[in-house]
């Protein structure tokens, strides 16, 4: 059933290191304190189904749910602040917007499904073209959930989901002029927690759960038919946080995230041009809740998720072609609900999640660099500092470019700003929630001149001058 190929360059290196059967795992990979983390939405029970992507400049776009005002929201990060939009809402009872999923077509414009549940219920698409939401039904009837969303070569949508009941795993495509939609597996429970992915030759690609048959299933389109494969038996019973998700890798060979609900651990399984291998990623108390993953330019997998018992915390995987690597990212307020990973152009992730029960949205994503080793790296030294320091640009005098550091003793809110000499903003170079250690940000493409850049974190404040020739 299954295609038959040469391999990754990551499955090469699972295979050398011997880790098909065991995987070695690194407590603590890339440091707390590399991580920044904002509160995208501050408001009431917001940060459901959360979905991102970054653009082709390495901006944010996060899809989710406003359970306070029943309404699919968008926010996209601008590098200085969030700007949310309202996209679909139908008050005062109008429960729209769940099940999101996004991604972006080759403009960078933004593709969602969605979910609204009353007037008869529908599965629904929107679609901002530069200047304004296009919003269409794409197939009528309740309980059209556990959406996915990818867009082909012609910037065309594709969306997996359930059609419940009886739980039909359907698929539905956009050729152009029409919306098409199809049964892909019938019977009863079987199409739950859907992830689509779309290949090389634009053939869609899904994972998700028969929940009925308790199987971890995956089908694919080869040009004329459909084709199926059972790999694993991971316990489904309708519990929070039960989730797959579906990366291709550059071979076109499938990689899936999703919780074990047996033994509560995240597992991982790709197949490696012959057959399908299993690994447990983290068995680390109650852990796997919703996971995501994203694929890097060595076909390495990254993986976000939750770990549950005792309150939820956001945690992070990755291989890095020879270990598993995992970290706490975020342990203030509950955080860790529906959680979605994408990667920026040097490999770094970006998180969405809900915190607090999914009463804010955040996102949190990693400074960099990656490949600590000895827990050590000599831009983000894990040293925790006695006091704030805000260090002088380096170098300064800059020909336009020059990096700046500070050190905070403990986790706070951070603001770093660089203006003009007459006090205009030129840029933030930081705002948010930042842990403690080191940070480095960099400061790109200024015209000759006098700067300020002035830092704020908890009580403490600092100014500094820097300088720009020509």
């Amino acid at each position: 059933m299954e295609s038959q190929g040469k391999g990754t360059k990551m499955n090469k290196a699972m295979t050398a290191a011997g880790l098909l059967i065991a995987f070695q795992l690194a407590a603590n990979p890339l440091i707390a304190q590399d991580w920044a983390i904002q509160t995208v939405d501050p408001s009431v029970n917001v940060g459901y189904y959360t979905s991102v992507a970054l653009d082709s400049q390495g901006l944010t776009h996060i899809s989710y749910y406003d359970a306070y005002n029943d309404a699919l929201k968008y926010a996209r990060g601008t590098g200085e602040e969030w700007d949310i939009d309202v996209v679909d809402a139908d008050p005062p009872w109008g429960d729209v917007g769940w099940y999101t999923a996004i991604a972006l077509d080759s403009n960078d414009c933004p593709h969602i499904s969605y979910y609204k549940s009353t007037g008869g219920g529908a599965l629904r698409h929107a679609r901002w073209d530069g200047s304004a939401w296009h919003i269409v039904v794409v197939e009528t009837g309740y309980e059209k959930i556990y959406s996915s969303i990818a867009i082909d070569s012609s910037d065309y949508p594709h969306i997996s989901y359930c059609d419940e009941p009886p739980g039909d795993l359907k698929y539905a495509w956009w050729d152009g002029a029409v919306w098409h939609t199809t049964i892909v597996e019938d019977g009863f429970c079987s199409g739950y927690c859907t992830s689509i992915a779309i290949d090389s030759l634009d053939y869609p690609h899904i994972s998700y759960i028969d929940a009925w048959e308790d199987d971890l299933r995956y089908a694919r389109w080869d040009g004329s038919d459909w084709q199926f494969a059972s790999i694993d038996a991971p316990g489904f019973y309708g519990d929070e946080g039960i989730m797959t998700s579906l990366a291709l890798d550059s071979s076109d060979l499938p990689h899936i995230a999703y919780t074990y609900w047996i033994t509560d651990d995240l597992r991982y399984a790709y197949h490696d041009g012959a057959h399908w291998q299993i690994v447990t990623v983290d068995s680390d108390g109650c852990t796997g809740k919703y996971p995501s993953i994203a694929l890097d330019d060595e076909d390495c997998p990254h993986i976000s998720y939750a770990r549950a018992g005792g309150g939820f915390v956001l945690k992070y995987a990755r291989w890095t072609g020879s270990i598993w690597e995992r970290t706490e990212v975020d342990d203030q307020g509950n955080p860790g609900f529906w959680t979605s990973i994408a990667l920026d152009g040097v490999g770094y992730p970006h998180i969405s999640y809900g915190a607090g029960g999914t009463s804010v949205l955040r996102c949190a994503w990693f400074e960099g660099p990656m490949g600590i080793e000895n827990g050590h790296d000599d831009r983000h030294s894990p040293a925790i500092p006695a006091d704030f320091i805000l260090s002088s640009a380096v170098p300064s005098p800059s020909g336009g470019t020059a990096s700046i550091r500070f050190a905070l003793p403990y986790a706070c809110d951070v603001s770093l700003e660089l203006c003009d000499i007459e006090g205009r903003r030129v840029a933030m170079l930081a705002q948010g929630h930042y842990g403690a250690g080191t940070h480095q940000r960099e400061v790109t493409g200024l015209g000759a001149g006098v700067y300020v850049y002035r830092f704020e974190a908890g009580d403490f404040t600092e100014t500094e001058k820097m300088v720009v020739i020509e």
